[in-house]
C-alpha cells in the first residue's frame, strides 16, 4: 500500500511535547520499521516544525520506502479559530488537492483535534478524490464532560464539534484502547464495523528496567521520590493528587518528595503552584521539573519510588505503560483505559476519592511486599504491550477499511487542475484591494509549484513500456536548419531501431503545416510525415526539440525534450520551471549542456545522448569557388556568437592579399548578420587585407560536403556551442579544425585531434537579456597564431590530427543517439530516482559577517532540509535556533582540522554540503582534508567562492594549493567571469559555474518614496534649490572610502554645491571598526558638516535599512578596494531602486551595466561623479532605473529566485550523479 501519514500531530506546538505527539511519533517510526513493505509518504505542514531530522533514520535508509512531503500554502493558515479568513480555505483546498494528486491507498491521520490555536490543518475539502481517509481518536474527553471543557468556552466548543461533523465523514476511525474505542461505539454516529482498536506501546529501548547508559545525571536528583509524569489540564486530577499527599504523614512527606514531570502551559503551572501553596506544601517537598528529555524522563521512571497516575480520563494513558516497562512499581486511576494496563485491581484507586488516593499511596509506600507486588507486576503487563503489534494492528484495520469502503463513490468529485484553479479564484476575487489579491496569487502559485515540483518525485510511477515503442518526435523537420536535420536524422534512427516512430511538425508558437516543397526532396521523412497524420493510435513517448520549448502540453506517457542544446552559462528562469513541471527528463548533446541546465536548478534525470554525424556523406567533388590554394572555411549563421569579428580581425592579422590563402565564409542572411559591414571596414582599414569570399546562398547536404572536401581547414571560433555538429562533420570528412577550447564541442574535441583557442570568460551578449549569463570569448592573439600554424602546419601533423579526429567521431552516428534514448526513456519508464537532499551549510551566522547575511538570505528560500554548520567563535546578533550546529573554528582561534565539522555531516547523513569561501575562514591543508574525506564518503560539495584573489604575502593562501582538491568538489561556484578566468588559470573548468550574488526581494516600485523623489527631482530642474540627498551604505571599515565622501561633501559645499549625505556605517566586530568611527566623527566635526551629514551606525532589519536607502535621491559606494569578487552591500542598493553610483574598482564589475560609475576613489573625483549626476541624469536616470534591462537584473538576481535554484542544482547533481 501506498500510506501517507499526517504529521501535524507530531508538529504541532501544542501536541508534539504531549502524549498525542510521544504515540503519534512512535506508531509512524513502528509502521516504517515493522511494516516496511508498504511505501510511506511523511506528509508534512511547511508552516510548522521541520521533522526531517526526526525521521533521518527512515528517511534516508535504503531499506525502507519513505519519502517527506511537504504541503504548502498562504499563512498564516489559523491564527486562532474563528480568525482564519481565506488563508485556511486556501490551505484546505491546496491540501486537498496535493493529496488527490499522490495516488495513495490511505491518508493516515495521528491527530485530528489539531488547529484551534496554531498553523496547523487538518481539515480535507470534500471535492477531491483521495484515498481512505483514517484517523486516530484517542478520547472523546470534551464531549463526554461538556461543563468542564466546552460550555465555558463557546469558541472551543465551535471548533470542537465541527471537527465531530467532519470526523463522521471519515471511512475508519482507530481507538489506542478498548475503552477509547467504547466511548467511540456509544457517543458517536459512526459505523462500528470500521472502529477499530490498535493498542498502544512505548519504545522499548528507551523505556526499559535496565540501568541508564546516562553517566551523568543532569537533574541531579540525591532523593527519594514518587513521580507523576503528564499534561496538567483538568482530568488530570493533579488537585486530588496534591490533596492526597498533603494527607500523608510528615515522615512520609519529608522521606519521598512528590515530583511532577511533563510540559505545562503557564496557565496550568500557575495553577499546580497554587494548589501546592493551598495545601501547605513546600517547594521542598513537592519538586516541579517541566519538561524533560526522554533519556532523562526513562531515568526518573527507573529511580521513582513509586509512579502514580490519578487521571480522571484516559484514551490509554502512555506514561503509565512507560513506567511499567521501565519496572516502576505502579499506582492509578481504576477509570477508563487505565486497568487495561495495570491489570491488577490492588494497584487501582477511586480518582474522585482524595482518601482513596491517599490511602493507596501510603500503602505502596510503606508495605515493601505490596510495592514488590507491584515492581513484578509492572514486568509482567508491560510485556502484552510492544509497538510491533500496534503497528500491525494499524495495518490490519487498514486493510479491512479498505474492503469495507472499495465501493465509496468518488461521484461530484473535482479532478482537474482547472477547477481546482476556479475555486481558488473565487476566494481572490472577493478581495477587494487589488494589491493584496496579487501578492495573494502569487503565494499560491509559488505554493502550487512547490507541491507539484514534490509530486514530481513522490509519485515515482513505474509506467510500462511495451517492447514496441511507440515514439512521437515533435518539432521542425522541413528545412536545412540544424534543429531540423536533427529531428529528421533523430526520427528515422528510432525507425530504423525498429520503433514505431510518428512525427509531428510544430515550434514553440504551436503546431504548423510542414513544407511539402521540401519534404519531396526527402522521401523518408515525406512517409513518416503521411504515416503519422493517420490519428488512431497512441504514443508512450512523446520527445520533442523546438524553439521556444514549449513543454505544457504534452499528452500522457513518458514526455521528454531530445537532444536538447543550449550555449551559454544562464538559462531562463522560467524555462526551467516549466521543465521541472511537465517534463520527465532531458537528453542533451553535450556534457556542457546538462551541466548548465543542472545549474540553472534543472532537477531531472538528464543524459547526454550527443548528435550524429553520418548524415553527411563523404563527397569528392571539388566546388568551384573564386579562392586562392589554402581556404580557411567558416559555417555559421554570423551570430554575434560565432565570433565572426574575432575571426576576420584574426584573419586579417596573420595574412595579407600577397599571401595564397581565402577564407570562405558560408552563411545565410538574417538580421543578426553583419559580416559585409565589419569586413567592409576591416578593408578600409587594411588595403592589403587577405581575400575572404562570403557564400550566403542555401546548400544541399551534397553541396556542403563538397564545401568541406574543397577546404583545408575548418575555423569555428564560437563563444559558445551547444554542441557543434558542424565541426563534428568536418572531423567526420577528414577537414582539420580550430575551434575554441570552451563549449559542447569539448566531449570529442581535444589537442590531440584538432586545434583548441585560448578564451576568456565574459559576460554574454545575447536577446534573452540574461543579466548574469557567461559565455567563453576566443583569444584573438591565440587566434591569429593558430591559423599561420595551420596554414604552415606540416603533412605528418596534420595526418596524425585527423586519424586522431576520425577515431573519435566514429561513435558519433544517429543510431548510437536513437539507442541512448531509448535506454534512457527505458530507465525513465521504471519511476524517477528519488534523492531527499539532506544539506549542510558551512557558514558563518547570525554574526555581523557579509556571508552570513548574504547566507541568511539564500537559505531562507531552500525548502530542502537543511543544517547550519557554524563556527564557534561569533558574536551573535541573535539566540541561534534549532538548524544551526557550531562545530568547527575559524582559523586563527584555535587550531582546527574539521574533524568535529566532519563528523557533524556524516552524523547527519548529510547528501550536499555547500561551503562558503572566503580566505580567512579555514587552514587551507585542513580543508583539502576535508573535503577529500566528505568525498570519499560520496558526500557532493559545492564551493561557494566569494573571492578569488590571493592575499599579498601569503604563500599558504594561495588558490593552486587547494586545486586538487577543488577538482573533487560537485561545483565551484564563482559570481563573476573574472573569477571564472582566475579558476581557469588553474586548470579548473570541467566543475565551475557562476552563480549570481543575490538582492533582496524589496519591491520599490510599490514604494510611495519613488513619486517624492520625481517630484524632488523635478523642483530642483525648477529652481535648484530643493535639498539634494545621498546615502552611502556599508560596515564601518576604512576601505569603504567614507572618509573620502566626507571630504567630497566638504568639497560641493564649497563649491556652493550641497548635498546632504545619511550615512548608514553599522559598527563592525573588527576592532578598526570603531576607531574609524572615530575618524569619521571627527572629520565631520572638522569640517563643520553636522547640519548636512547624519552618521547612523543601527545595525538594522534589511527591510529597515531598504526603507531608508529608498529615501534617497543617488546612493553612493565610495569603496577604495576590496578582494572580494562582488559586494553585498551595493545589492542593498540596487534593491531599494534609488540610482547607485560606485567607484570603478572590480568588486562592483559585475554590476557596472546597472549603476553609474564615478570617476574615481579620490574625494576630488567623487565630488565631480555627484555634481555630474545631479546636473546630467535627474529624472532621466530615475527612468533608466526602471528600464527593461534593469528590470531583468533585479528580477533575475533575487533571493527569492536564487534560493530555489540553487536547491534545484543540488537535486539534480545527486539525481545525476
Amino acid at each position: 500500500m501506498r500510506i501517507i501519514i499526517d504529521l501535524q500531530g507530531c508538529q504541532s506546538e501544542a501536541s508534539r511535547l504531549r502524549g498525542i505527539g510521544r504515540y503519534s511519533m512512535a506508531l509512524i517510526k513502528a509502521l516504517i520499521k515493522y511494516q516496511n513493505q508498504h511505501e510511506y509518504i511523511l506528509f508534512a505542514n511547511n508552516s510548522l516544525r521541520d521533522m526531517r531530522e526526526d525521521f533521518k533514520e527512515e528517511i534516508t535508509s535504503d531499506k525502507m520506502n519513505v519519502k517527506y512531503f511537504q504541503w504548502y500554502s498562504p499563512g498564516p493558515i489559523n491564527k486562532k479559530f474563528g480568525q482564519q479568513g481565506n488563508n485556511s480555505f486556501i490551505a484546505s483546498e491546496l491540501r486537498s488537492y496535493a493529496i488527490s494528486l499522490l495516488d495513495a491507498d490511505i491518508f493516515f491521520i495521528t491527530s485530528f483535534f489539531e488547529g484551534f490555536l496554531d498553523n496547523c490543518l487538518t481539515d480535507l475539502s470534500e471535492l477531491y478524490i483521495t484515498p481512505s481517509i483514517i484517523s486516530i481518536i484517542y478520547d472523546l474527553i470534551p464531549l463526554i464532560n461538556p461543563k468542564l471543557y466546552l460550555e465555558k468556552n463557546p469558541l472551543f466548543s465551535e471548533f470542537y464539534h465541527r471537527k465531530l461533523a467532519s470526523l463522521s465523514k471519515f471511512d475508519s476511525l482507530l481507538s489506542i484502547s478498548e475503552s477509547s474505542k467504547s466511548e467511540a461505539e456509544q457517543y458517536l454516529a459512526f459505523d462500528q464495523e470500521c472502529l477499530f482498536n490498535i493498542s498502544s506501546a512505548c519504545d522499548e529501548n528507551l523505556f526499559a528496567s535496565k540501568v541508564s547508559n546516562i553517566k551523568d545525571d543532569p537533574l541531579k536528583i540525591d532523593y527519594e521520590y514518587i513521580l507523576y509524569s503528564g499534561a496538567g489540564d483538568p482530568r488530570k486530577n493533579l488537585c486530588r493528587l496534591i490533596e492526597a499527599y498533603a494527607l500523608l504523614s510528615e515522615e512520609l512527606r519529608n522521606k519521598y518528595k512528590l515530583v511532577f514531570v511533563g510540559y505545562l502551559l503557564p496557565e496550568e503551572l500557575e495553577q499546580l503552584k497554587d494548589w501546592i501553596a493551598s495545601n501547605h506544601l513546600s517547594s521542598k517537598l513537592v519538586k516541579i521539573l517541566g519538561y524533560v528529555s526522554d533519556e532523562q524522563l526513562s531515568r526518573l521512571y527507573r529511580n521513582c519510588s513509586l509512579f502514580i497516575f490519578p487521571s480522571l480520563h484516559e484514551g490509554f494513558g502512555l506514561p503509565v505503560l512507560e513506567a511499567m516497562t521501565c519496572g516502576a512499581p505502579v499506582i492509578g486511576s481504576n477509570t477508563s483505559s487505565i486497568p487495561e494496563i495495570v491489570g491488577d485491581a490492588n494497584a487501582l484507586f477511586d480518582p474522585f476519592d482524595v482518601a482513596d488516593i491517599a490511602k493507596t499511596l501510603e500503602k505502596a509506600l510503606v508495605d515493601e511486599r505490596f510495592r514488590e507486588l507491584l515492581a513484578n507486576n509492572s514486568k509482567n503487563r508491560s510485556k502484552l504491550f510492544s509497538w510491533k503489534q500496534t503497528a500491525e494492528n494499524c495495518i490490519n484495520a487498514f486493510e479491512k477499511s479498505m474492503v469495507i469502503n472499495k465501493n465509496k463513490s468518488h461521484n461530484n468529485k473535482l479532478m482537474s487542475y482547472t477547477q481546482f484553479i476556479k475555486r481558488i479564484k473565487t476566494i481572490v476575487n472577493s478581495i477587494d484591494d487589488a494589491s493584496k489579491s496579487d501578492c495573494l496569487l502569487k503565494q499560491i502559485s509559488s505554493s502550487l509549484v512547490l507541491i507539484k515540483n514534490q509530486i514530481r518525485y513522490i509519485k515515482c510511477e513505474h509506467k510500462w513500456l511495451a517492447d514496441k515503442l511507440v515514439w512521437r518526435v515533435e518539432g521542425p523537420y522541413d528545412s536545412t536548419y540544424s534543429l531540423a536535420i536533427l529531428n529528421r536524422q533523430f526520427a528515422l534512427a528510432l525507425k530504423a531501431l525498429d520503433v514505431d516512430v510518428k512525427i509531428l511538425s510544430t515550434e514553440g508558437p504551436g503546431d504548423y503545416a510542414p513544407d511539402l516543397k521540401f519534404l519531396e526532396s526527402h522521401k523518408d521523412i515525406l512517409k513518416l510525415h503521411e504515416d503519422s497524420r493517420i490519428n488512431n493510435y497512441q504514443p508512450t513517448i512523446i520527445s520533442r526539440n523546438l524553439y521556444p520549448p514549449r513543454v505544457n502540453d504534452f499528452d500522457n506517457g513518458i514526455n521528454i525534450l531530445h537532444s536538447y542544446g543550449w550555449e551559454e552559462t544562464e538559462f531562463p528562469s522560467e524555462w526551467i520551471e516549466e521543465f521541472n513541471k511537465n517534463l520527465d527528463g532531458l537528453s542533451v548533446m553535450s556534457s556542457q549542456v546538462k551541466q548548465i541546465l543542472i545549474d540553472n536548478g534543472c532537477q531531472l534525470p538528464i543524459k547526454v545522448t550527443s548528435l550524429g554525424v553520418n548524415h553527411i556523406k563523404p563527397n569528392k567533388d571539388i566546388l568551384s569557388l573564386d579562392a586562392k590554394k589554402f581556404k580557411f572555411l567558416h559555417v555559421s549563421s554570423c551570430f554575434p556568437r560565432k565570433g565572426i569579428s574575432i575571426l576576420l580581425t584574426a584573419y586579417g592579422n596573420a595574412f595579407s592579399s600577397k599571401d595564397d590563402v581565402s577564407l570562405i565564409i558560408k552563411t545565410a542572411p538574417n538580421p543578426h548578420n553583419n559580416v559585409s559591414q565589419i569586413l567592409e571596414q576591416l578593408i578600409l582599414s587594411n588595403p592589403s587585407y587577405p581575400h575572404v569570399l562570403i557564400i550566403d546562398s542555401d546548400f544541399s547536404d551534397i553541396q556542403m560536403s563538397s564545401l568541406f572536401n574543397s577546404s583545408n581547414c575548418l575555423v569555428a571560433p564560437s563563444y559558445g556551442e551547444g554542441f557543434g555538429l558542424l565541426i563534428a562533420e568536418a572531423m567526420h570528412l577528414g577537414l582539420p579544425v580550430i575551434t575554441n577550447g570552451w563549449g559542447g564541442q569539448i566531449d570529442f574535441c581535444n589537442h590531440l585531434n584538432s586545434w583548441l583557442l585560448d578564451f576568456s570568460f565574459e559576460y554574454a551578449n545575447t536577446h534573452f537579456n540574461l543579466t548574469s549569463s557567461v559565455w567563453a570569448k576566443p583569444s584573438e592573439s591565440h587566434l591569429t597564431e593558430l591559423l599561420k600554424e595551420v596554414y604552415c602546419e606540416t603533412p605528418e601533423v596534420i595526418t596524425s590530427k585527423l586519424k586522431a579526429a576520425k577515431q573519435t567521431i566514429k561513435e558519433y552516428k544517429w543510431s548510437n543517439v536513437a539507442k541512448k534514448n531509448i535506454s534512457f526513456v527505458r530507465n525513465l519508464a521504471l519511476g524517477s530516482s528519488f534523492c531527499e537532499s539532506r544539506i549542510g551549510w558551512v557558514s558563518t551566522w547570525n554574526s555581523r559577517c557579509g556571508i552570513a547575511a548574504y547566507s541568511k538570505h539564500l537559505i531562507e528560500y531552500i525548502s530542502d532540509f537543511k543544517i547550519i554548520l557554524s563556527p564557534k567563535q561569533e558574536d551573535l546578533i541573535a539566540d541561534d535556533n534549532l538548524i544551526v550546529k557550531r562545530c568547527w573554528n575559524l582559523e586563527g582561534s584555535v587550531p582546527d582540522e574539521l574533524e568535529e565539522l566532519y563528523e557533524t555531516i556524516i552524523h547527519e547523513k548529510l547528501t550536499t554540503v555547500v561551503v562558503q569561501f572566503n580566505y580567512g575562514f579555514y587552514n587551507f591543508d585542513s580543508l583539502c582534508l576535508f573535503i577529500n574525506r566528505l568525498t570519499n564518503n560520496k558526500v557532493n560539495i559545492i564551493m561557494m567562492m566569494h573571492s578569488t584573489k590571493d592575499p599579498v604575502d601569503n604563500p599558504s593562501k594561495k588558490l593552486s594549493n587547494l586545486k586538487k582538491a577543488f577538482q573533487k568538489c560537485s561545483r565551484i561556484l564563482v559570481h563573476t567571469p573574472e573569477d571564472l578566468n582566475r579558476l581557469k588559470d588553474l586548470d579548473l573548468l570541467s566543475n565551475i559555474g557562476i552563480f549570481p550574488h543575490g538582492i533582496l526581494d524589496f519591491y520599490f516600485e510599490n514604494n510611495s518614496n519613488i513619486t517624492s523623489f520625481k517630484r524632488r527631482i523635478f523642483t530642483q530642474i525648477m529652481n535648484d534649490k530643493t535639498e539634494r540627498l545621498i546615502s552611502a551604505y556599508g560596515y564601518c571599515l576604512p576601505n569603504k572610502g567614507f572618509s573620502e565622501l566626507i571630504k567630497a561633501i566638504k568639497i560641493l559645499k564649497d563649491r556652493e554645491f550641497v548635498v546632504n549625505l545619511r550615512l548608514y556605517a553599522a559598527i563592525h566586530s573588527s576592532i578598526c571598526s570603531k576607531e574609524y568611527y572615530l575618524e569619521l566623527l571627527d572629520l565631520i566635526d572638522q569640517y563643520s558638516l553636522s547640519n548636512l551629514i547624519i552618521l547612523d551606525t543601527t545595525y538594522d532589519s534589511d527591510q529597515s535599512t531598504l526603507s531608508k536607502l529608498s529615501e534617497s535621491d543617488l546612493i553612493v559606494f565610495p569603496y577604495q578596494n576590496s578582494n572580494e569578487s562582488s559586494s553585498a552591500s551595493v545589492r542593498h542598493g540596487l534593491a531599494s531602486g534609488v540610482p547607485v553610483a560606485v567607484t570603478p574598482i572590480s568588486i562592483f564589475s559585475d554590476v557596472f551595466k546597472v549603476v553609474d560609475v564615478l570617476p574615481g576613489v579620490t574625494e576630488d573625483l567623487l565630488a565631480e561623479g555627484i555634481q555630474n549626476w545631479y546636473l546630467n541624469k535627474k529624472i532621466s536616470k530615475k527612468e533608466k532605473s526602471l528600464n527593461e534591462y534593469q528590470h531583468a537584473w533585479r528580477s533575475q538576481h533575487r533571493f527569492s529566485k536564487l534560493g530555489p535554484r540553487l536547491q534545484g542544482m543540488i537535486r539534480g547533481i545527486e539525481l545525476n550523479n
